[in-house]
């Protein structure tokens, strides 16, 4: 288990923290991921290629139209993705420009709030901190499951 903490955005008491130099809030109830920024950041920082340009995105506060972009590398304190598919969007949140969603902290990463200390901590499994894709968890089974978008769709790998 590797565990690591990250200070939230100047002291601010929800999970923000600075990512990119932007704010980024770590938010459990969020399924995807989601990045407010220029297409051009997306494809010349990112590595990002368009998927889909008109996909429906639940779980954003409701449903939204997004674009949904693969990231050649995303990375935030030691936990690094490869190859992951993102949401590119407007986000109604003027405090954060990025929200990171549960599909990046499955399979067994643990994150907490520490006000006192004014920061977000992580425990993150060795097998989990290089991620080549995304997680779910599948509650028929009721354990995490990997997930990709290929040719349309989600897909369980």
């Amino acid at each position: 288990m590797i565990s690591f903490s990250i200070p939230t955005y100047k002291d601010d008491s929800r999970p923000i923290i600075e990512l990119y130099s932007s704010r980024a809030l770590i938010d459990s109830g969020a399924y995807l991921t989601i990045i407010d920024a220029d297409e051009e950041v997306i494809r010349n920082f990112f590595g990002g290629v368009l998927l889909d340009d008109n996909f429906r995105a639940k779980g954003i506060g409701g449903e939204q139209r997004t674009k949904l972009y693969r990231l050649k590398s995303f990375t935030f304190g030691q936990l690094s993705y490869f190859d992951i598919p993102v949401n590119v969007g407007a986000i109604n949140d003027n405090a954060v420009d990025i929200i990171i969603g549960m599909s990046m902290l499955g399979g067994g990463i643990h994150t907490e709030v520490d006000t006192e200390n004014k920061c977000v901590n992580f425990s993150v499994p060795e097998s989990v901190r290089l991620a080549h894709k995304l997680w779910r968890m599948n509650k028929n089974i009721g354990d995490w499951q990997m997930l990709d978008y290929k040719d349309g769709k989600w897909i369980n790998i």
